[in-house]
């Protein structure tokens, strides 16, 4: 069965989950709304439908219908719901529920409407219009400023105004049809419909327009409007302007209007739409933005009270209300509307009265799913017949606020009013006895009662309970008031429902055996949570959620707090986490080790290793077993995890995943010794490079190497032990820095060999240094450790005053959060960790927010899971910022996973290559408004799938890598899909001393294909703004670049052996629906010879602004693989930006890029960055 349904316009991405909305059931839906618009009658059992998409006005844009979006309920809790959009709007959208083993396939088949009779209804060009007619004095293309790039001047003379204007096939007087023949493309009207006619008309020097040009013709359904200051002025052939009499508006107002004419054509007659349904008299007319089609419900809102909240004093009501607009985004056309509104399902103790949401006493906290049924008053093709209708479906969250009560005491000269604020009984009907006592200490420290009232009051299942006692108490006395059940006398608060249960109040100085009240708290986080469980367990309902507020101090653990499902919130009810007021709450991952702890080193043996004898009597030692240190982890192999795995596969290394303790002073990270103490040494002769992964060789996997080193620091090191200290370098490779262990030293050779080499063997005059030697502790705050002996030497800060040092044991997440859903963390701040600051692994709906973060290994904040997400965060001193893993691959379901409006900054400090702000894996997830800059390396690693980094900043980054991005993404045939748009990247140069200099702002390396850079703003850029290394399909598009190199590289790069391979491992991907629809370029690359693979063939570099910046590296690839490089504008001056020299790079209306391209769309500079 199909059913005819409409919906609005709605931008979509490609594919995306859609929230999954809970009630009983299978795994149908129980509703579903196409954009703005619902289905009548919404059967489960019924899975095709055609869906109508109306065309939405938007300025000079007469053309495009975007595809909407799908939001769906589902009848089962625990159903998941995917969505496969097609690229327009003339698809298939399809719907899938799944539920366990169990599916069911929805289809919505999009059908356009609106669209305009007219080509260049924007008139921004001359073509296609010219002038046509007996008897008219002429049709003049005009520039106009305030309507865009041009309008038409038109004089319409007697019976020929209706052939005014005409169309042609191509440029202005290439013969033509008329106004009216241009319809005829399309199709008459027809069948009673209602039709729209519209344009922004103006009088010319010698003409006003007065009421009576836009008069009703006799004998014809036409109604007249004038649109301005958004309100509608209804002519209606009374010569009125909203009750005035005076001109519409006349030629010295030299101001457009919009006029708009609904037209009702008879059922049987046939016509086509021209300028004499625009105006009925000859005048002279300035016309643009011409428009005229079928009247289209274009939006369909409900505009009611969307929540509410109730409680058990009596019935409430809530008023019901919506509204329908056409095309241009107001009601015109639309004013015999009428609606009514029903319950999209069953809802406890909640019903419709004409406009009113009734709610009874019985009701229960929930969300209603209320259909709104509109009958337009018009037919068109949406509503052919008097009982169609268009439905939308809207939710309204009812809560229930019975549960509050608390006593509290107003206190006055000479008395004191005890209350009970409102709370509800949970029980059978009772009688209840309140009492408000008034005490006096005497001076022994005894309580004397002085006054006793005593009150009784009914108390009924969910009925509110109020209470309020005055009692005379002088200054000093105390008051105190109680409730019992009156015939047994047994306490009753436990059966009244009071806020302050739902809250735990923690405090580094309050205790795990307290209460957990504001006046009491706890000591731990973690006895919060316990108490929080237990809250949940009791069986109450809650509908305030659950919050620990955190009393400002530093929470220490070297455990971390572990969140599970039994942890979880609910939408209505969520668990919050939450710094208390402006106090800063902070959890920590180090231990503190007292001054006393410290002792000065005595021993010889140790002092005499020294390269600096000046320091013997400011060097001190702790003993790390002393305080429980028993797993110090590794030196990890800095900046190539992925090469130290392969050592570990070899069996070359024993694994470690715990990175070596850091130490701090009054927190501040000390230095592990160094030499040099800053910057760097530079490899001299390479007496032996050991294995090299470009060319092994006979030399095994990790092969060593012997280097020269040209400084004659190297005779101090005569005594270090063999692979204790670690060497640093970037020994072939400024993108493939690596540390190995040392094994000798030969001063007399002036050499040092490596226990394990290079992956990439070693090149001189490269830089290096090495580090955690005893020896080279020699200045202020230096430290060293000795793994074998758990010994930590430091050579403590100037200045030093007695604070404790601070070692950072932490081997785990601050925070772990594993399939826990609705849990917040509000402005609590993280730091210290040698692993994340939080890891979300799985769950829904979890936010970190408003904290800082600093000081931690790994990715700061790791999130997997659906819709979850960290905002409003500082995260600074860090490894690498925040990686969103969010979704399925094989499936493609979107985990809309996010990261919005955080600074991200100083990061790379322990892995400085591949370190990145924001890390991309997954399917579907979204980073947004963050500030990106100050790293040694990239700012967004672009991996997984239909990702979007859209709206931010990146800047100083790059420091020390060269043969990199800030968006780096590089060679996996599951890297496809990913949108980078509307950011703005800036100042990229490498600081390093190396002279292969490949700075870049997006770099597509190692083949990866299929990914869009469009509508971004490069400036200021070494290398080249988009570099395409080797993969074919990606497009970059309607960018600008000021002041780069290069606007846009590529270069072959073959991957066809390591991409066939990986595709025959993930044979998913070309045996999967969904892969096949979402992804047509791997489909046919999989179809290709390996010859043909070997080549970036059906890349796109069109539509660019390139301002001060040479078009292309290495042109002759571009012809090569035939990229397409049409509509790109060169300029080396300004191209009309807003302010070129104070690098606002909006550019103004009046652009010549606009004319000169019309194809280039505006770039929203403005919108870019954070809190933007």
């Amino acid at each position: 069965m199909k059913k005819i349904i409409c919906c609005a316009i709605i931008a979509a991405m490609f594919f995306s989950l859609v929230p999954a909305h809970a009630a009983g059931g299978s795994c149908g839906l129980k509703a579903v709304k196409i954009g703005d618009f619902g289905i009548p009658d919404f059967d489960p059992d019924v899975t095709e439908y055609t869906a109508y998409v109306p065309y939405i006005y938007h300025e000079n844009d007469f053309d495009s219908i975007a595809v909407p979006n799908v939001t769906a309920w589902c009848e089962d809790e625990n159903a998941a719901v995917s969505v496969r959009y097609p690229e327009t709007a003339d698809g298939t959208i399809a719907v899938t529920v799944q539920n366990g083993g169990a599916s069911k396939n929805y289809s919505f088949k999009l059908e356009p409407v609106g669209k305009n009779y007219y080509l260049n209804g924007n008139m921004e060009e001359d073509r296609y219009w010219t002038f046509h007619g007996q008897g008219a004095t002429g049709v003049e293309f005009v520039s106009d400023a305030a309507v865009g790039n041009g309008a038409f001047r038109v004089d319409i003379s007697g019976a020929y105004k209706s052939a005014a204007l005409k169309q042609n096939n191509g440029a202005k007087g290439n013969g033509g049809i008329t106004g009216q023949e241009a319809c005829t493309a399309l199709k008459p009207t027809q069948n009673g419909y209602d039709y729209l006619f519209t344009a922004l008309t103006k009088g010319d020097s010698a003409c006003s327009i007065s009421p009576e040009v836009f008069n009703l013709r006799e004998n014809e359904r036409i109604k007249h409007y004038y649109i301005g200051n958004d309100n509608i002025a209804d002519n209606n052939g009374s010569g009125s302007k909203r009750g005035g009499t005076s001109d519409w508006y006349s030629a010295s107002e030299d101001k457009y209007r919009r006029t708009m004419s609904i037209y009702r054509e008879a059922e049987d007659e046939k016509r086509y739409l021209d300028m004499s349904y625009l105006a009925d008299r000859a005048i002279g007319l300035y016309v643009d933005e011409i428009y005229a089609s079928e009247l289209t419900v274009a939006s369909l809102k409900y505009t009611g009270d969307t929540a509410a909240e109730f409680d058990s004093s009596g019935v409430k009501t809530l008023s019901l209300n919506a509204k329908i607009e056409n095309a241009f985004g107001n009601s015109a056309g639309m004013e015999y509307a009428s609606f009514e509104y029903r319950l999209a399902d069953g809802c406890d103790g909640v019903s419709v009265n004409g406009d009113k949401l009734v709610i009874s006493e019985s009701a229960a906290a929930q969300n209603v799913l209320l259909e709104v049924i509109c009958h337009p008053g018009f037919k068109s093709v949406q509503c052919p017949n008097e009982n169609s209708v268009i439905t939308t479906v809207a939710e309204i969250n009812l809560s229930d606020t019975t549960n509050d009560g608390v006593f509290t005491y107003s206190r006055g000269a000479k008395n004191v009013t005890a209350e009970l604020n409102p709370c509800y009984f949970r029980g059978v009907t009772s009688q209840l006895m309140f009492s408000t006592a008034v005490y006096e200490t005497l001076p022994s420290g005894q309580k004397r009662l002085c006054d006793l009232k005593t009150k009784s009051v009914e108390a009924q299942n969910r009925k509110l309970v109020s209470y309020t006692e005055t009692v005379e108490a002088l200054p000093g006395n105390e008051v105190r008031s109680f409730v019992w059940f009156k015939k047994s006398m047994l306490p009753a608060a436990e059966n009244l429902h009071f806020k302050s249960e739902t809250e735990v109040y923690v405090s580094p100085g309050g205790s795990d055996e307290n209460e957990g009240t504001i006046e009491n708290p706890v000591a731990t986080i973690a006895e919060a949570q316990k108490r929080i469980r237990n809250k949940k367990k009791s069986g109450k309902a809650n509908p305030f959620g659950y919050t620990v507020y955190l009393r400002g101090g530093t929470y220490y653990s070297d455990a971390g707090l572990k969140l599970t499902k039994d942890d979880s919130g609910t939408a209505s009810s969520p668990v919050v986490y939450s710094a208390y007021g402006n106090e800063s709450a902070v959890m920590s991952g180090e231990k503190t080790i007292p001054y006393s702890a410290l002792k000065k080193v005595t021993d010889t043996a140790v002092l005499d290793r020294l390269a600096d004898q000046s320091v013997r009597d400011k060097l001190y030692s702790v003993d790390l077993k002393e305080f429980g240190v028993t797993d110090l982890g590794i030196q990890k192999w800095l900046g190539s995890t992925s090469y130290y795995s392969e050592y570990v596969s070899a069996g070359l290394v024993e694994r470690k995943t715990i990175n070596s303790p850091e130490v701090f002073i009054g927190g501040s990270p000390m230095t592990l010794a160094r030499y040099p103490n800053s910057g760097t040494m530079t490899v001299g002769a390479v007496i032996d490079g050991g294995y090299n992964a470009d060319n092994p060789g006979n030399k095994p996997l990790g092969a060593p190497f012997t280097i020269k080193v040209n400084d004659e620091r190297i005779k101090k090191w005569t005594n270090i032990p063999s692979g204790k200290a670690l060497m640093w370098g970037q020994w072939q490779f400024a993108w493939a820095e690596q540390t190995v262990p040392l094994a000798r030293v030969d001063a007399s050779a002036m050499t040092v060999t490596s226990t394990l080499g290079s992956v990439y063997s070693v090149l001189a005059g490269q830089p290096f240094y090495i580090y955690n030697l005893l020896e080279e502790i020699d200045a202020p705050g230096e430290y060293y450790i000795d793994y074998d002996e758990k010994l930590l030497y430091i050579y403590p800060p100037e200045n030093y005053s007695g604070q404790p040092v601070s070692i950072v044991l932490m081997s785990d997440a601050l925070v772990k959060m594993t399939n826990a859903s609705y849990i917040q963390f509000r402005g609590i701040d993280f730091t210290m960790s040698r692993f994340s600051a939080v890891r979300i692994s799985g769950g829904h709906d979890n936010l970190i927010t408003d904290s800082e973060i600093s000081y931690t290994c790994g990715h700061a904040v790791d999130i997997t899971g659906t819709n979850n997400g960290i905002t409003n965060s500082y995260i600074h001193d860090i490894d690498s910022g925040i990686a969103l893993y969010g979704g399925d691959t094989k499936t493609l379901k979107a985990g809309q996973c996010y990261a919005e409006n955080n600074e991200i900054t100083r990061f790379g400090r322990i892995e400085a290559a591949y370190s990145t702000g924001i890390t991309f894996g997954g399917v579907g997830n979204t980073a947004r408004h963050n500030e990106i800059h100050n790293a040694p390396h990239m700012a967004v690693g672009l991996g997984g799938l239909n990702n979007i980094f859209e709206y931010n900043e990146i800047y100083d980054v790059l420091h020390e890598g060269d043969d990199a991005g800030a968006i780096y993404g590089q060679g996996s045939v599951l890297i496809r899909g990913n949108k980078i748009r509307y950011n703005y990247i800036h100042d990229l140069s490498y600081k390093g001393s190396s002279s292969k200099l490949e700075i870049h702002g997006v770099y597509l390396d190692n083949g990866i294909q299929e990914n869009t850079v469009e509508g971004n703003i490069f400036e200021n850029i070494a290398g080249t703004a988009v570099f395409v290394n080797g993969g074919p399909y990606n497009t970059a598009n309607n960018n600008i670049t000021v002041n780069c190199s290069y606007a846009y590289s590529l270069r072959n790069f073959d991957m066809s052996e390591d991409y066939t391979a990986e595709i025959e491992s993930n044979s998913y991907v070309k045996t999967s629906q969904v892969w096949i629809d979402a992804f047509p370029g791997l489909q046919e690359y999989i179809r290709l010879s390996m010859e043909q693979k070997a080549n970036p063939w059906h890349n796109v570099f069109s539509n660019n602004l390139c301002c001060k910046t040479e078009y292309y590296k290495a042109s002759g690839y571009i012809t090569a693989w035939n990229v397409d490089t049409t509509g790109n504008i060169k300029t080396d001056g300004d191209p009309g930006f807003v302010n070129m020299s104070g690098r606002n790079y909006t550019l103004k209306d009046s652009s010549y890029v606009f004319a000169q391209n019309p194809s280039f769309k505006e770039v929203p500079f403005s919108r870019m960055g954070r809190n933007r």
